[in-house]
């Protein structure tokens, strides 16, 4: 005889199992797990009739939870599987009635520590992406796990701002995301995690209701960056087409050099891409769902293709159901089958002042060589590589050029 699938909610609280002491008195239970930019959260409805919430158990500074929901014989007979959903501090809480109502919501963020709570005014030199957020991170009491590059910081200001949205700022200018779970900061790259491979497939007739939503006006074919060198205060232009098109993205930002004003250029046109094609889903619960996985979305037309999870609303409530924003990768990247360019590589720059043309990147940076290539005049170009610093314009794309320093690129 089969046994019936079923769902069981595991709670601790200030390290002590309350699991057996809540179960009766649960309503509901709700677990955002979210990708980037905002805290994971739980949400808690507990019957308080026998008023143990509004007094013995009555919520004190630094108090904590964890939890984990688990499902047994889920998708067949023996699919027993655990969603840790890490550890979470008792933010607030109100009492409704009647009848006696207690509600309890918790964050993933640190909240015994200055991290999200005290302004800061700092600046930060000769540094790095990594090292800012390992400083940040031990300040906060919490691990770091770092799955991204790391990007070189020569100077940037903290201004008025708490840690955590200084380093969500911070995170976002390079594409980078970040969240706090099980008292860890997590950073990584969403665009490597959107390139892994779809955990699996959802489709149309899986789903209780579903929102799609595509725009066409607020998709970019490329960007166009000024940015300002802070240790020159020179200004210059970096030019990317990710497409062919006319919607062009036009920012004013400060950079460090070329390679840092392509980072953040791309950054900020992906994510302006990133609404182009949305979903929201909600279907029969799994554990699987998770912030940044990706799944391939099937049953609605134009809209399938491979989409990556930025919220996943876990809800146990007389049943156990998922809700799931999610984008599509193809519309971010312009082409799901491209597994991306050498950095530098195909995008476009343009040269404002008349510069001199070298063999090697070494060449371009000393500005001494036995044989120039010749003069690069104003215009634009295909980027064809990058080094140090240096970049190798061509006219002909794919074709190597000349050498230049965009140093000397004068001001524009």
């Amino acid at each position: 005889m089969n046994t019936p699938r079923r769902t069981a909610l595991e709670l601790s609280y200030n390290g002590k199992n309350v699991t057996a002491a809540i179960t009766d008195q649960l309503e509901s239970f709700t677990y955002t797990d979210v990708a980037s930019g905002e805290t994971d959260t739980l949400a808690i409805v507990l019957s308080e009739e026998k008023h143990k919430w509004i007094n013995a158990w009555f919520p004190v500074e630094e108090d904590y939870m964890e939890a984990s929901v688990q499902v047994k014989d889920w998708n067949f007979q023996g699919d027993n599987r655990r969603l840790k959903c890490g550890k979470f501090m008792v933010d607030d809480f109100t009492f409704n009635g009647p009848p006696d109502v207690y509600n309890l919501n918790a964050i993933s963020c640190p909240i015994d520590t200055d991290f999200a709570s005290t302004t800061k005014s700092k600046s930060w030199s000769k540094t790095t992406t990594k090292g800012i957020a390992s400083t940040i991170a031990k300040s906060a009491g919490i691990s770091l796990h770092y799955d991204a590059d790391i990007y070189k910081i020569e100077k940037l200001e903290q201004s008025n701002e708490t840690d955590m949205t200084f380093l969500f700022r911070l995170c976002d200018s390079y594409g980078l995301a970040m969240k706090i779970y099980n008292s860890k900061l997590v950073i990584f790259s969403e665009t490597a995690y959107e390139k892994k491979k779809a955990v699996g497939t959802i489709d149309k007739k899986d789903c209780e209701n579903y929102t799609l939503n595509g725009t066409l006006v607020g998709k970019y074919h490329g960007v166009i960056m000024k940015y300002t060198v802070s240790k020159t205060n020179k200004t210059y232009t970096y030019k990317y087409m990710q497409s062919q098109g006319k919607r062009i993205l036009k920012l004013n930002e400060k950079a460090d050099s070329l390679a840092d004003a392509e980072i953040k250029a791309k950054a900020k046109l992906r994510k302006s891409n990133k609404d182009a094609r949305t979903i929201n889903l909600t279907l029969k619960g799994d554990i699987k769902y998770i912030a940044g996985t990706c799944f391939n979305i099937t049953g609605f037309g134009k809209f399938n293709g491979n989409y990556y999870i930025d919220k996943a609303v876990h809800t146990l409530s007389g049943g156990y159901t998922v809700t799931l924003q999610m984008h599509m990768v193809d519309a971010v990247s312009g082409n799901s089958k491209t597994t991306g360019t050498t950095a530098g590589k195909d995008g476009q720059y343009e040269v404002i002042t008349q510069l001199t043309g070298y063999y090697t990147a070494e060449e371009a940076k000393s500005q001494k060589s036995v044989k120039k290539t010749g003069k690069v005049y104003p215009g634009t170009y295909y980027i064809y590589n990058t080094s140090n610093g240096m970049i190798n314009v061509t006219k002909v794309k794919g074709v190597p050029g000349s050498w230049i320093n965009p140093n000397k690129n004068g001001s524009g």
